[in-house]
């Protein structure tokens, strides 16, 4: 990890670390005039309406008794919707305040990256939302990407420009809806072009809707992977001999998951399948010990660690 890295973020096990959650983060966490006020609320909404359904159940119990049962079916319909929008409420309410609390811990335990942001605007989202959606690489997920929108990341890294965000892919596969989540990146290219080419696993499930294929000077690469473009000499610019042992090198760490890249629209996008992983997700909300709240907190920083090593991996900066 280069010096991009913040000094305090290095050793995730020290004492500056903890003393950083403690002080600035996991406050946060127990800010009682926002959200544990909020939460304390809902359980008294909880505990509340039971009792009430107590007296209701037993009144509606013996009215039924006396209607006929076409009354009793339109009663008990009813009964059931209104029950339904209740619970629907209830969890919607619990869901949002999560989301903010998250958005705010995920934006301080970042802020010390001095070029880096984390995005909660749907604006942004929804315009790189846009931008997966017409991209050649996922032919076969067009409007069926969904943007993690509490996920997403620009950030500055070895003088790379990178937008970074976790993505999940629906597709439908016969009557079975599938669903891969992955990490997707998108870097800024120092050099100019107007082509398009992909650069897929040859058992990738993933279609590009690029036609005219690729044949380079590795054999082992050929077999490996399949290249797609729309003109032949750009393609090569970015897939010397260097980059592409690099990418078999990476595919030997990561030959389980499905990984796809592609040049267009003057940035390289990286796909990187993590199944049914979910990165930076604040756990134990509803646990405030102190050393839950950490682990929680390191790990989150260890997922962003591991996706900018991937990076480094594939040394991206000297190919674009």
């Amino acid at each position: 990890m280069n010096n991009d890295f913040p000094k305090i973020y290095r050793n995730l096990y020290s004492k500056e670390f903890e003393d950083f959650c403690r002080q600035q983060i996991i406050p946060i966490l127990r800010n009682r005039k926002k959200y544990i006020k909020g939460e304390e609320k809902n359980k008294k909404f909880n505990y509340i309406y039971p009792v009430l359904f107590v007296p209701i159940f037993i009144f509606v119990f013996f009215f039924y008794m006396s209607l006929s049962i076409k009354i009793v079916l339109s009663f008990s319909i009813i009964f059931i919707i209104f029950l339904t929008v209740l619970l629907f409420q209830i969890v919607y309410k619990e869901f949002i305040q999560y989301q903010e609390k998250k958005n705010r811990v995920l934006s301080k335990l970042f802020s010390l990256f001095s070029n880096f942001k984390y995005i909660t605007s749907k604006n942004e989202i929804k315009i790189f939302q846009n931008y997966l959606n017409k991209i050649s690489l996922f032919k076969n997920y067009q409007e069926n990407i969904c943007i993690q929108s509490e996920d997403f990341f620009k950030i500055k890294y070895n003088k790379l420009d990178i937008d970074l965000c976790e993505v999940v892919l629906h597709t439908r596969s016969g009557k079975h809806d599938e669903y891969n989540s992955a990490i997707f990146y998108r870097i800024k290219t120092k050099k100019e072009f107007s082509s398009k080419t992909t650069i897929q696993r040859r058992t990738s499930p993933i279609t590009s809707i690029l036609q005219e294929n690729v044949l380079l000077e590795s054999k082992e690469f050929n077999n490996t992977f399949k290249v797609k473009t729309s003109n032949q000499t750009e393609a090569r610019l970015f897939l010397t001999p260097a980059f592409m042992e690099r990418l078999l090198r990476f595919y030997s760490f990561f030959c389980t998951r499905d990984f796809a890249i592609s040049f267009e629209y003057g940035y390289m996008n990286i796909y990187i399948q993590t199944k049914d992983y979910n990165s930076f997700e604040i756990n134990n909300t509803n646990s405030y010990r102190t050393e839950e709240c950490i682990d929680t907190l390191r790990k989150a920083i260890i997922d962003l660690k591991k996706y900018l090593s991937f990076l480094d991996d594939l040394e991206i900066e000297n190919i674009i």
